[in-house]
């Protein structure tokens, strides 16, 4: 399971930005971008800076949201919410999300 950090440095790498072209992009401080990709912050960054952030890096909106709610939340919830998220075809999202957190 990769922390949300790695999730957004291997999506930048992707698409080939640099921490300077992410950090124009999305509005957070080049710094901080790294101290977040390092995971050297204190917490996780406000849903905010991850809104920005899955803006910038052409992610679903909400999805780094919902990631960095679902990397603090126990696995067997985790495992609850990734059955019940099968059972439906209008949480596509939320599947997503499960698969990326859960590996």
């Amino acid at each position: 399971m990769e922390s949300i950090g790695k999730r957004i440095r291997k999506q930048r790498l992707h698409m080939a930005l640099s921490l300077d072209e992410l950090a124009a992009r999305s509005g957070v401080s080049k710094p901080y971008l790294s101290l977040i990709e390092g995971g050297k912050t204190k917490g996780l960054p406000r849903d905010a800076i991850l809104e920005r952030l899955s803006a910038a890096l052409n992610l679903p909106d909400k999805l780094l949201v919902m990631q960095a709610r679902l990397w603090q939340t126990p696995m067997e919830i985790r495992l609850i919410l990734a059955e019940l998220a099968s059972e439906r075809e209008d949480n596509q999202l939320l599947r997503q999300a499960m698969r990326e957190v859960l590996g």
